[in-house]
């Protein structure tokens, strides 16, 4: 009998097509897709939770069809879209022949029946045996029953958004055997993505072998940050502006699901949505039409001067190739070079301005039409960000410095190509560990060649990461400015132990995030302006490392990645010595005032109270880096020290 299916069963079927793989058994997975056998073993009634429709499309997500029960020839659009979803996804993994081929049939079992590894971005390894996994199938199956019966609601809208939302023990799940670093949570989602644009695709063709190319992208979309707020207290602006963008443009792009489905798009669980922050990154089958909206959004809101576009595109050929010799028909999919391009998107009120406008607004940076406002320091407004500035809970930089005070600006920094620096580390250190740990040094297992899965769980954990560190900001004179995927910036007065103590607690959650971001601090006063810091930027990080510079009377001093190992490495050596803050305040001022060779005979008289500290200090100061003039070179070995008295105090119990 021809079966009939609704869009939304195969939504749920591609979200959960693979839950059956929590069913191990003697850790590995045994017929994952029949969901009514993984129940009779585990007692998890599938059929109740999820209704026979559901059930039975995700019973052939794998696209090996039997003739005689279903025929590739008659498959619904609903059938074949589920089935591709999970075809496209394969064709970017590694050719699992040519793996098994390079470890060997033998290793290959092994690995087959040992625990399952998940080893991720962010965080440590997770290892999943039988009892582990079928512990956490069962809590998922009672999140599933806690939303009612699939069948019996008249409204899915509950079960649209929570679908996706309820997969967070799957976050830290292998997909893959032979790639630990992929997540069963990151695979559901894209394939609930994939499965809506495929099968619009193939509601326009009259044959479904028609379909021969599907395309889609991973979208990346970032204000400019330098010209969305140009003071501090323009922050939340900034927050709410990028908030209303991607509200509005994940509406735009994807409100027709939400009127299909019943409850898509919520945010949290949005399946096309896989980053959001300041910045935000989607999934889509056509650029051209992410563009457009962006331009459209640009022009209506009039909220930013531009945005920055990052396209990844995929390509996947697609063909229907019967076994004659067999009774199976099965689908195939073939992947292409992913191909990259950046676009600028500026708004249509910028292009067309007076080349020479009279007055430029001091928050935007765009001309001013029509009456200007003033804020409380002369400055002019546009009467948008006049009427943000009301609203907005960001900082004064007088009020938020104080005093005399000093300011610490930190920025974690990402190389720009992230899909090819997620590549290299999931290969360099995730699979690395996990071949170490199944003992199959020195066989290889490459990642993806499109990189865009690697991507996409970066993205992830880079979330639960950032929010991790947010949780930890607290006080009245810190907070976090914005955070994108390759930049992310926090703001502290210079204080008591911060930022020290922050910077204690951040370089620990750095450790757990293998992306390696490095770390730009900026210490300087309340006057200098936030821009002149994001304009030097690109001058003074020109390495991969860590860079602090210290900008003391308009001078720049500055320490590269190694120089600050060793502030990090000192800092412990002199706790350990019992060597006080104002002991290394003494000696950093004394340095003023001598040269090289005079502070390290200092060093060594005072050897006797320094101990062991004093000699690791002298060498590390011959080692550092000579600046441009002895003067600045006196001032390089000031701030080294000073440095150092700052990371020695000991911790408050803050956290």
């Amino acid at each position: 009998m021809e079966r009939s299916y609704t869009l939304f069963e195969g939504f749920i079927a591609a979200a959960l097509h693979d839950i059956g793989k929590l069913a191990l058994k003697n850790n590995t997975w045994t017929r994952h897709e029949d969901l009514r056998a993984v129940g009779e073993r585990t007692g998890v009634d599938f059929v109740e939770l999820l209704g026979e429709n559901a059930i039975d499309l995700i019973s052939i997500h794998h696209g090996n069809v039997r003739k005689g029960i279903f025929d590739l020839s008659k498959l619904s659009n609903i059938e074949y879209a589920l089935v591709l979803s999970d075809k496209i996804q394969s064709s970017m993994l590694p050719n699992e022949k040519t793996v098994g081929e390079t470890v060997g049939s033998e290793k290959m079992g092994e690995i087959e029946s040992h625990e399952k590894y998940f080893i991720p971005y962010y965080h440590t390894l997770k290892k999943w045996g039988d009892s582990g996994a079928n512990w956490q199938l069962n809590e998922f199956a009672g999140k599933l029953g806690k939303l009612g019966s699939f069948e019996e609601t008249s409204t899915h809208k509950r079960w649209a958004n929570d679908i996706l939302n309820i997969q967070n023990g799957l976050l830290n799940y292998p997909f893959k055997t032979f790639l630990p670093h992929l997540s069963l949570a990151m695979h559901h989602q894209l394939s609930a993505a994939l499965f809506l644009f495929l099968h619009d695709e193939l509601e326009k063709c009259d044959d479904l072998k028609d379909l021969r190319e599907f395309k889609f992208s991973v979208i990346e979309i970032t204000p400019e940050l330098l010209k969305t707020f140009y003071r501090m207290r323009d922050v939340s602006a900034m927050h709410s502006m990028t908030e209303e963008l991607s509200t509005k443009v994940v509406g735009k792009l994807f409100g027709q699901y939400q009127r299909e489905l019943n409850g898509i798009p919520n945010k949290k669980s949005n399946p096309f949505l896989f980053y959001n922050k300041n910045s935000f990154v989607l999934v889509h089958p056509s650029p051209p039409v992410v563009l457009e909206t962006l331009r459209e959004l640009s022009n209506e809101l009039d909220l930013f001067y531009s945005l920055t576009v990052k396209v990844n595109e995929y390509v996947c050929e697609i063909d229907r190739n019967p076994y004659k010799e067999t009774s199976y028909e099965k689908i195939y999919a073939r992947g292409q070079p992913v191909s990259r391009r950046h676009y600028t998107i500026l708004s249509d009120k910028i292009l067309s301005g007076d080349l020479h406008p009279a007055h430029i607004c001091a928050a935007c940076g765009k001309p001013i039409e029509g009456d200007k406002k003033e804020d409380d320091k002369g400055d002019y407004l546009c009467d948008l960000c006049d009427r943000l500035r009301e609203k907005s809970t960001g900082y004064d930089l007088d009020v938020f410095g104080g005093p005399g005070e000093r300011l610490s600006y930190i920025f974690l920094t990402l190389p720009d190509d992230l899909i090819g620096h997620s590549v290299r580390v999931a290969e360099g250190q995730l699979i690395s560990h996990f071949l170490a740990e199944c003992r199959l040094d020195p066989y290889s297992i490459p990642p993806t060649e499109c990189g865009i899965l690697e991507y996409l769980q970066a993205l992830g954990e880079l979330s639960l990461f950032q929010e991790d560190v947010d949780a930890l900001i607290t006080g009245d004179y810190e907070t976090t400015l914005f955070k994108s995927p390759q930049f992310t910036g926090y703001l502290f007065r210079e204080v008591g132990d911060q930022p020290w103590d922050f910077i204690r607690y951040l370089n620990a959650k750095r450790s757990d995030l293998r992306l390696n971001p490095s770390m730009v601090l900026m210490s300087c006063n309340t006057k200098t302006p936030f821009w002149s810091l994001i304009e030097s930027m690109p001058t003074y990080n020109n390495s991969k490392g860590d860079v602090i510079y210290d900008i003391s009377g308009g001078s720049v001093t500055m320490f590269q990645s190694g120089e600050i190992s060793k502030i990090r490495e000192l800092a412990v050596i002199a706790r350990d010595n019992n060597v006080t803050p104002t002991q290394l305040n003494n000696l950093s001022d004394a340095s003023l005032n001598t040269s090289i060779d005079e502070l390290l005979l200092e060093l060594d008289a005072r050897k006797d109270r320094l101990r062991q500290f004093g000699e690791k200090l002298a060498g590390a100061i011959e080692q550092l880096e000579p600046d441009e003039s002895e003067y600045q070179s006196r001032i390089k070995r000031v701030v080294f020290i000073k440095y150092i008295g700052k990371l020695v105090q000991f911790r408050k119990k803050r956290w």
